[in-house]
């Protein structure tokens, strides 16, 4: 760097000369100088001081503590503009810490891993693969692994957004993914809500469901203890839904309406079904029926039998027509036969074995 002479500073040195610890003040005074106010003509506007180095290398040997209330601004855009020098940074000595808190910061912790410590713990980790780690050093890289988070306790990922709290959680009884507030949980795809879980617990699937089998599973209603009473869903090769009840005739008569018999609003169950098979039984008495629309009439001989009656017909909604049902043809029958294209329930593909 080419030698720069100014006036009117502070301090009187000359060539050559080595200073010695008398001499610190008036070299303190005289750097304090060059950066805050002087200028070549000494005119006392401030003027900071600029040092153009060239290819030239400046040590400082201890500390450098920068104070007040401005910016400091190292290097242009798109330049290696900070480099610390590789050494023995560790949790408890990182290389970028904070003045009284030197256990917590960032540092590299080999070659093209950098790490966060806290309190001179590691706590998270980003690999050279690209993996981020969380409360671990060895963050996974099984296949599609972008973020590992490892606790002994509870490994947890928690989003809140202020009103709504939820959490992916694992701990030793199993996985957990919800809301931890009175909210319900959605899965969505395509940007559409395709199954609910509400805070009560209800489950509501909008689109169709699919199952290798299924039953109820409830506590045992009479046993009591620690038993449990199940039953098999009822399955068939049609969507058909099940009506039935018991009826007692007057004057050898009764018609049965079906809307009103399950508790729907008039016109629902003809809008519902169709192809509809019905079936009537009195013990002991001989009875005749028959059914037009939504209306089952019932006749016998026996003025007051009693009779159960049974209505069984197919399933023909909108929703069993439409894209949201893609079990059926387009005519709303269940298709019990098909070819599936690849494996929708097979493992996830170059996931590690």
């Amino acid at each position: 760097m080419a030698q720069q002479t100014f006036s009117g500073v502070p301090g009187d040195f000359t060539a050559g000369q080595v200073l010695t610890a008398a001499d610190m003040d008036l070299l303190r005074e005289f750097i304090l100088y060059l950066i805050k106010d002087g200028d070549e003509g000494d005119t006392g506007e401030v003027s900071p001081l600029i040092l153009d180095l060239g290819s030239d290398i400046v040590d400082i040997v201890g500390a450098l503590t920068i104070t007040g209330d401005y910016d400091f601004t190292i290097g242009t855009a798109n330049t290696q503009i900070l480099a610390a020098e590789s050494g023995s940074a560790a949790a408890g000595a990182v290389t970028y810490s904070f003045s009284g808190d030197t256990d917590t910061g960032f540092y590299r912790s080999g070659t093209n891993e950098t790490r966060w410590a806290t309190d001179g713990a590691d706590r998270m980790t980003l690999n050279a693969g690209g993996q981020l780690g969380i409360g671990t050093v060895t963050p996974s890289t099984l296949g599609g692994v972008n973020c590992h988070i490892y606790n002994t306790s509870i490994a947890s990922l928690l989003v809140d957004q202020g009103t709504l709290t939820a959490q992916i959680a694992v701990n030793a009884a199993g996985v957990y993914m919800g809301a931890r507030s009175n909210h319900v949980l959605s899965f969505v795809t395509n940007n559409a809500v395709r199954m609910t879980i509400a805070a009560a617990g209800a489950v509501h699937v909008n689109g169709a469901f699919s199952k290798g089998s299924g039953s109820f599973d409830i506590a045992h209603p009479t046993k009591g203890g620690d038993w449990r009473l199940r039953h098999s869903f009822i399955e068939g090769p049609q969507a058909d839904l099940i009506y039935r009840g018991t009826i007692t005739l007057s004057g050898g008569t009764a018609t049965v309406d079906l809307d009103t018999a399950s508790h729907m609003t008039d016109g629902t169950w003809e809008a519902l079904c169709r192809d509809p098979w019905t079936m009537v039984a009195s013990s002991g008495n001989a009875v005749e029926w028959s059914l037009s629309g939504k209306t089952l009439t019932i006749t016998s001989d026996t003025a007051d039998a009693v009779c159960s009656w049974l209505v069984i017909a197919e399933r023909q909604d909108d929703h069993m027509r439409g894209d949201d049902c893609p079990l059926c043809d387009d005519d709303g029958h269940f298709v019990t036969e098909y070819e599936r294209e690849g494996d929708p329930f097979g493992p996830v593909e170059e996931a590690a074995t």
